[in-house]
């Protein structure tokens, strides 16, 4: 039996796993969690949230600030009898509608946790939500001298120009002075920069992959081939 999600109540101390399918929630449960650690005492700076996509992380920190806003908006921490709506009973005739305020203000120093998250907030601009690839490049930057990476290094959300570049100066250096002989022969199996360019992609991706054989020029038989066409001819 699945269980229902709670937010609110789900353990920040565990590493927990959840899926789900669009429309169920996630958002709204990633700002409650963020909101959560922010009211714990974990600065705004040291939360890392991750998606997959620059839209996604825009929207994302976008749910993210507004939640906390709108919980700010809200008028607590407060008790139930030291409301201006007060009656007789001393119960406030003016409840929070936000649930989130709603939980902060039955916590134990709601006061401590108003003022952190209007810290958070203050702060937002510092807040680390970012692409997953966004995140590694700054973490790269940020860690040049141990990683090795170069400092003017930049991410490249397209990386087709680069391949239609390396292709097209491999052709110009390594090809086009090529003997006529091999040049006609890379011209019958249809090789141009834009077909090498799809194999080429392919073998630098994927490190790992053995290539069979290994070695295949045709400048290796390119001269016997000459010699038996000119004895043919």
């Amino acid at each position: 039996m699945m269980t229902p999600l709670d937010p609110f109540n789900l353990d920040l101390e565990k590493i927990t796993l959840i899926e789900a399918s669009a429309g169920t929630g996630k958002t709204y449960t990633i700002t409650t969690l963020v909101a959560r650690l922010v009211a714990q005492g974990f600065p705004i700076e040291s939360i890392l949230v991750v998606t997959f996509t620059e839209a996604a992380a825009a929207e994302l920190k976008l749910r993210i600030r507004d939640r906390l806003s709108r919980c700010l908006a809200e008028p607590w921490p407060r008790d139930a009898g030291t409301s201006a709506d007060t009656g007789e009973s001393g119960q406030s005739d003016e409840l929070l509608t936000d649930e989130l305020a709603q939980f902060f203000n039955d916590q134990a120093d709601p006061s401590l946790v108003r003022r952190r998250l209007a810290h958070g907030v203050t702060c937002f601009d510092q807040a680390c939500i970012m692409t997953i690839h966004s995140f590694c490049f700054q973490t790269l930057k940020e860690n040049a001298f141990e990683s090795g990476a170069y400092f003017d290094m930049e991410l490249l959300t397209d990386s087709s120009p680069f391949f239609d570049q390396v292709c097209m100066d491999f052709f110009m250096t390594r090809i086009n002075d090529l003997d006529p002989l091999e040049l006609k022969f890379l011209a019958q199996k249809g090789v141009t920069p834009e077909t090498f360019k799809s194999g080429f992609r392919q073998v630098v991706t994927r490190p790992g992959l053995d290539l069979i054989p290994s070695k295949a020029r045709f400048k290796d038989v390119s001269d016997a081939y000459r010699d038996l066409t000119q004895k043919i001819y």
